[in-house]
């Protein structure tokens, strides 16, 4: 289990992400990755909505 700090500095990894990655699908397996952390999670996934339609993106386990 993370501690407060921890939590903190992945929070603030997830926002150094959004501001300097240009790829989108590397973006969102960083997050991922780090919602995993955040959340202690075995596994997770990104779906992506497409008008009314959700489409599998990311996972991971």
């Amino acid at each position: 289990m993370l501690n407060e700090k921890e939590k903190i500095e992945l929070i603030t990894q997830i926002s150094l992400d959004l501001n300097e990655s240009k790829d989108v699908d590397l973006l969102l397996e960083r997050i991922l990755t780090n919602v995993r952390k955040f959340f202690n999670a075995d596994a997770g996934s990104i779906y992506l909505k497409n008008g009314q339609d959700l489409r599998f993106s990311h996972t991971q386990n």
